[in-house]
């Protein structure tokens, strides 16, 4: 009975562990400031198994900080084909706009809605990306709908405040700034 186990267990039964293994020690590798071997154990987890998406989402996610925007993006690109999500594809769209791809950054984003409607992040970015293409009406519109979700989140009632007040819309960027001050009484 305990052969039958072993013969019909295949290596993917016992790749996932070990790439998990591999991710945690990236992972603590990277807290503790050692970078290159963070990189090399998110690649060994990777190499194991190649459908373990947090460790593309991580090495990406580091690859970005270091500046070394064309493997962060492949990476995250390769975990939205593995499985797509709000978060891969906001991933993928960070990375567009910080290279001042736009236009892909826009569509990503509102794939990354697609998957969770309420993702405040895709939604404050997407008014950011629609700011920088003139697109003044959908940026309000996106700073709403951030609004909505969570109307006490300090990122959306600043960026209310400075959209309305550089529009000279003075009566809303006042009534921003006292729902700001009653919840942040700093």
């Amino acid at each position: 009975m305990g052969t039958s186990v072993l013969v019909n267990t295949t290596l993917k039964d016992y790749s996932m562990p070990n790439a998990k293994k591999l991710y945690n020690q990236a992972l603590a590798c990277e807290e503790a400031g050692d970078i290159e071997d963070a990189i090399q154990f998110y690649k060994s987890s990777i190499e194991l198994d190649p459908s373990f998406v947090k460790s593309y989402q991580n090495l990406g996610s580091l690859y970005s900080r270091l500046g070394n925007r064309k493997d962060a993006y492949n990476l995250f690109l390769k975990a939205s084909d593995i499985s797509p999500s709000s978060e891969t594809f906001f991933n993928l769209a960070v990375e567009e706009y910080k290279t001042d791809n736009i236009e892909n950054a826009i569509l990503h984003l509102k794939k990354s809605l697609e998957f969770d409607k309420r993702y405040i992040n895709a939604h404050l970015l997407l008014a950011n990306a629609y700011e920088r293409s003139g697109k003044e009406e959908k940026t309000e519109i996106y700073l709403q709908n951030s609004y909505k979700i969570n109307p006490k989140n300090k990122v959306v009632l600043s960026a209310l405040i400075f959209f309305y007040y550089e529009r000279n819309r003075y009566d809303e960027t006042l009534k921003i700034i006292d729902e700001y001050s009653t919840h942040f009484p700093e």
